[in-house]
């Protein structure tokens, strides 16, 4: 069946396709099934960005998101009342580092809220996307700061 369904994909994908369904096979071991993939994933996170990049630049496309005029202000609360630029509580359990990312995206979250606050009192001075949003929408970020 697998085969009829990657008759037309070039052979390189159809190769990946094959290989990751064969990984299904309830019949196969499970000691070394991802073996297959170990140099592929060593790969991509060879080429991937640092962290601290990759959470800058999501901040800034979020950022970005919320203060596009078009949809307003419906677009900067779905994400606000998503929990999208809410503080993260690292558990106990955390480590040093994973502490210190949190702290990160909390700063940058909390830049986001408050330019977010600000251009709602401001008719959306410099982020027309937060123009209509209300005190209620910013209730849940005062809840948290109470915990």
């Amino acid at each position: 069946m697998l085969e009829k369904l990657t008759k037309s994909l070039p052979e390189n994908i159809k190769t990946s396709v094959l290989i990751a369904a064969e990984r299904l096979n309830p019949d196969l071991p499970d000691a070394g099934q991802d073996s297959n993939n170990d140099g592929l994933w060593a790969e991509l996170n060879a080429k991937s960005a640092p962290q601290d990049s990759h959470d800058h630049a999501m901040a800034q496309r979020l950022e970005e998101i919320a203060c596009i005029e078009q949809g307003a202000p419906f677009v900067a609360r779905g994400l606000i009342r998503s929990g999208r630029f809410d503080d993260l509580q690292p558990s106990e359990k955390s480590n040093v580092e994973e502490k210190a990312r949190a702290e990160k995206l909390n700063r940058l979250n909390s830049d986001i809220r408050e330019k977010l606050r600000k251009a709602s009192v401001e008719n959306g001075a410099g982020c027309p996307g937060a123009r209509g949003l209300a005190a209620d929408d910013f209730r849940r970020f005062s809840k948290q700061r109470d915990n």
